[in-house]
C-alpha cells in the first residue's frame, strides 16, 4: 500500500496554520533578492501545533518547505505531502523584512 494512499484519501502533513496566498512587498524582495512574488502568509496559528512550537508567528510569509517554493496556499498544502510526515523540515520564511528559517515537524492530518 503507498504511503502517500492510506485507506482511500491523500494523506497530508499537519503544523496548524491557516493560510492565504500573498504578494511579498516589492521593496523587500529586492533588498533581500527574492525573485518570487507570492507566498504563503499565516493567518491563523494553533496554539501548541507543530507551526506554534517551531516559533513561526500569524503574518510570517512561507517561501520554501523542505527547500521547495510556496507561491501561495495551494502550493503550502501540496508540499506538506506524506514524506514530511514525522520529519522535521525546514520553513523559509519573511518576518517583517528579514528571512528566517525554522524547523517544523508536521504530524499526520487526521480524518474529518
Amino acid at each position: 500500500m503507498s504511503e502517500i494512499i492510506r485507506h482511500g484519501r491523500v494523506r497530508r502533513g499537519y503544523i496548524g496554520i491557516g493560510t492565504a496566498t500573498v504578494s511579498v512587498p516589492r521593496r523587500i524582495a529586492l533588498r533581500l533578492d527574492i525573485e518570487q512574488e507570492k507566498g504563503a502568509s499565516i493567518s491563523a496559528i494553533e496554539p501548541n501545533g507543530p507551526a506554534w512550537e517551531s516559533g513561526l508567528m500569524t503574518r510570517d510569509i512561507i517561501l520554501r518547505v523542505d527547500d521547495k517554493i510556496v507561491s501561495g496556499a495551494d502550493d503550502l498544502m501540496r508540499n506538506l505531502s506524506a514524506d514530511v510526515i514525522g520529519r522535521v523540515v525546514a520553513f523559509d520564511v519573511l518576518r517583517r523584512s528579514e528571512l528566517k528559517r525554522f524547523w517544523v515537524g508536521p504530524k499526520e492530518r487526521r480524518a474529518a
